[in-house]
């Protein structure tokens, strides 16, 4: 990954960089708005679908979270600024193995 604070940075502010990890965040929470709710701890649950409607509300703090948690979790090689190397699919796993911290899941919180 861009091991460099500066790196990750550059990928992070790149206006394309922000529209890929951005469409991926939207279809994350639309998903996540049909959740059941019997399908997570009612903490979790909660916290999840707060973070989707802020998201969809287009709550432009929530998603520069995702924007540096994603480049962080992902970029593929110490010296890369280029992010077009990052694929869809890296992407959108990122942003659903991410979506818990960025909604303050806690462990305490998946327990129903």
């Amino acid at each position: 990954m861009a091991t460099s604070l500066a790196d990750q940075g550059v990928i992070a502010e790149d206006s394309a960089w922000q529209s890929r990890v951005k469409q991926a965040v939207m279809l994350a929470a639309t998903q996540i708005m049909g959740e059941a709710k019997d399908t997570k701890g009612a903490v979790e649950w909660v916290k999840r679908q707060d973070l989707a409607a802020a998201v969809l509300r287009s709550d432009g703090q929530k998603l520069m979270t995702f924007y540096h948690m994603i480049v962080a979790h992902i970029a593929p090689d110490p010296s890369t600024t280029d992010h077009t190397t990052i694929s869809d699919t890296d992407i959108t796993n990122a942003v659903t193995a991410t979506w818990g911290d960025v909604a303050n899941v806690r462990e305490e919180d998946l327990v129903a």
